[in-house]
C-alpha cells in the first residue's frame, strides 16, 4: 500500500531523478490540500491510492526536471509566448475536437498528450514525432482506452491534450474532483488559492516546451480555464478565447457520466447524487465567473460558438476563431481541418448515452442558477 504523505512522495521523486530542488515551495500547500481531501473524503480503493501515488509522484518528478532545465538554461526564461488561442469552454462542449482541429494548422503549437505528461527533456522539432515518449504514450492510450470510453472522449498519445497537466505540476488544478471525491480540494482550488501562481508556472512550462520546438502561436484547451479567466489573462493578456456554448442539461449529463466512470476506477463507493452536486457546482461557478469576466473585460478577443454550429460546421466555426483573433485562415489550416473533420464525424465510436435524472439534478435548479448565462449567450436549456 503506497504511503501518501508529502515527504514520502518527494523522496520517491528524488530517487527517480537524482535531483533535489523542486523550485518554489508553494506547491507543498496545494499538494497537502489534495492529499488531505483525497484521504478524508475520497473513499479510495487500492487502485485509487495507487493512482494518486503514481500521479503525484509523476508531477513531483516533472517539477524536479523542469527546475533543473530552467536552472541550467536561463535563456529559456527569455522565450516570448505569442498571443495564444485558448479553448475555454464548459466540459463536454467539443473542446477535444476543437483542440484537434486547431492542431491541424501547421502554424499552431498544440500541447500534446505525451509532452503534457512528461515535459522533460523538452522536445526538439526534428525528433518530436518519433520521441520515445510519444511512441509509448500512443501505444498505451490505444490499449487502455476501451471502446465504451472512446464514445465519450477521443484521444491520442500524440494528439492535443488539456492544460490541467501543466497546472497539476504545481497541484493548482480543480480537475481531481472528476477522478476522486475531493470537494475540499475543489473548494480550495476555486475559492482560496491564488491561481496566478498556477498560471505563471504554466507559462514557464510553455516556454520550456517551445524552446526547441516553436510555432507561430500556442493553441490550448482546458474547460477549467473558465474558472480562472481573470487570473489567466494576467499572464496571457492578449489571448483569444474560444467558448463553445452547449445546453447545460446535455453538458451536465455528459460530464456526470464521464465522472462516474473515472471515479469508479478509484473508488468502490461512487455516489451519483454526490457527482451531480459537484458537477452542478462546477458548471455554475464556471458560467458565473464567465459572466463576471466578460462584463469587466468587454474588449477581450473571443469567439462565441453555438455547440450545434460547431458540430454541424466545425471548419466554419474555426474560421470564426481566426477572425476573432485577427489571424489569417490559411489554405493549409482549412484543408487540414477539413480532412480531420471528415475522418472524425460525430458518433464515430458510437453514441454516448446518459440520463441526468440519475444524478439528482433538477431542471428547475438549473433554470434558476444558469438562466442569466443562457439568456446572455442565447443558449438553449431543456425545460425553459
Amino acid at each position: 500500500m503506497p504511503v501518501l504523505n508529502i515527504e514520502s512522495l518527494e523522496q520517491a521523486a528524488r530517487e527517480r531523478t537524482g535531483l533535489e530542488d523542486f523550485g518554489t515551495p508553494e506547491y507543498r500547500e496545494a499538494l497537502a490540500v489534495l492529499l488531505d481531501s483525497a484521504l478524508s473524503e475520497g473513499r479510495m480503493n487500492d487502485a485509487g491510492r495507487e493512482y494518486l501515488s503514481v500521479a503525484t509522484t509523476d508531477h513531483l518528478v516533472n517539477r524536479l526536471e523542469i527546475h533543473d532545465w530552467l536552472t541550467r538554461h536561463p535563456e529559456i526564461e527569455g522565450e516570448a509566448i505569442e498571443p495564444p488561442i485558448i479553448v475555454a469552454s464548459g466540459p463536454r462542449t467539443g473542446t477535444t475536437a476543437a483542440g484537434f482541429l486547431l492542431g491541424c494548422d501547421p502554424d499552431n503549437r498544440s500541447l500534446l498528450s505525451w509532452e503534457a505528461r512528461r515535459p522533460c527533456p523538452p522536445p526538439e522539432r526534428e525528433t518530436a514525432a518519433c520521441d520515445p515518449r510519444a511512441v509509448a504514450m500512443r501505444k498505451n492510450m490505444e490499449s487502455d482506452q476501451s471502446r465504451a470510453f472512446r464514445r465519450i472522449h477521443i484521444g491520442r498519445g500524440d494528439g492535443p491534450d488539456e492544460c490541467h497537466f501543466l497546472l497539476s505540476n504545481a497541484f493548482y488544478s480543480p480537475h481531481y474532483v472528476h477522478l476522486i471525491n475531493t470537494p475540499r480540494q475543489y473548494a480550495w482550488a476555486t475559492r482560496e488559492c491564488d491561481m496566478r501562481i498556477g498560471y505563471r508556472y504554466h507559462e514557464q512550462q510553455l516556454k520550456l516546451l517551445q524552446w526547441r520546438n516553436k510555432r507561430e502561436r500556442w493553441a490550448l484547451k482546458n474547460p477549467p480555464h473558465l474558472l480562472y479567466n481573470e487570473e489567466m489573462f494576467t499572464v496571457y493578456p492578449d489571448a483569444t478565447l474560444v467558448h463553445i456554448h452547449r445546453d447545460p442539461v446535455e453538458m451536465l449529463g455528459s460530464i456526470c457520466s464521464l465522472t462516474r466512470i473515472m471515479r469508479g476506477r478509484n473508488s468502490d463507493e461512487v455516489r451519483d447524487e454526490e457527482i451531480g452536486r459537484h458537477m452542478v457546482e462546477m458548471i455554475v461557478d464556471s458560467m458565473d465567473r464567465t459572466l463576471a469576466f466578460r462584463d469587466s473585460h468587454p474588449d477581450v478577443r473571443v469567439a462565441d460558438i453555438p455547440y450545434r454550429e460547431f458540430v454541424d460546421t466545425p471548419v466554419v466555426a474555426m474560421q470564426r476563431v481566426y477572425d476573432a483573433a485577427g489571424l489569417p485562415f490559411t489554405t493549409a489550416a482549412e484543408e487540414g481541418m477539413s480532412r480531420w473533420a471528415k475522418r472524425n464525424p460525430p458518433g464515430l465510436h458510437g453514441v454516448h448515452e446518459y440520463d441526468l435524472s440519475e444524478y439528482g439534478v433538477e431542471i428547475g435548479e438549473l433554470r434558476e442558477r444558469l438562466g442569466r448565462y443562457c439568456e446572455r449567450f442565447d443558449v438553449p436549456l431543456r425545460g425553459i
